[in-house]
């Protein structure tokens, strides 16, 4: 598996443009080739002109002797072995805990904590000073029709945290070493569909 980093193509581009761009990058025209998302973010420093950029891993299909011969070939900063960590739960201590985890706040990383917590037997408890997503998503859009904050449940407080209301950080996955991100927002595994479900900006 083959990891392609910084690969650029106008917004709203055609599909097939990025596999195109794949097989250009890698100098491979003739056979199969799958590739899976696992960055996206648009470049916007030279307005008007936006670009998609795109981190793949690419399933070459080739030995692995054949991918490192390739990788030689090739001498391009960007393009290296793909990594095969994925993330682990950390292993357990050796004391017995003398009462549950708690974890403070539900926004997504307290939600996500305690998910994981809970699928190795933990039993956390989740504490969180604001209202449900129902009734918080109603005192935000009164706190931005009439300015009136309500300090128990607005955007940082409540179901969902912050994150219910600005999703940037989860999708970035910027410094993510552990592959956590990953496991929460896997990556898109659009096979050699890249484009389809993409429009014009």
């Amino acid at each position: 598996m083959i990891r392609i980093s910084q690969l650029k193509l106008p917004c709203g581009y055609t599909e097939g443009a990025l596999e195109n761009k794949i097989r250009k990058t890698l100098r491979i025209q003739d056979r199969p080739l799958h590739f899976t998302i696992v960055r996206h973010s648009v470049d916007a420093r030279k307005k008007p002109l936006l670009f998609d950029m795109y981190t793949v891993d690419v399933d070459t299909k080739l030995s692995p002797k054949e991918e490192a011969s390739l990788l030689r070939r090739l001498k391009n900063k960007n393009i290296t072995p793909a990594p095969r960590d994925q993330y682990r739960f950390p292993d357990p201590g050796s004391r017995i805990l003398p009462h549950r985890p708690v974890v403070i706040g539900a926004g997504p990383a307290g939600l996500f904590c305690a998910l994981f917590l809970a699928e190795h037997g933990y039993r956390p408890l989740v504490i969180e000073r604001g209202r449900r997503m129902e009734e918080r998503t109603g005192d935000v859009e009164s706190f931005w029709k009439t300015g009136l904050l309500d300090p128990a449940s607005n955007v940082q407080f409540g179901e969902g945290g912050a994150g219910t209301f600005s999703d940037g950080k989860l999708n970035t996955q910027i410094n993510d070493k552990t592959g956590r991100s990953a496991r929460v927002l896997p990556p898109d595994p659009r096979k050699n569909r890249a484009g389809r479900r993409r429009s014009a900006v």
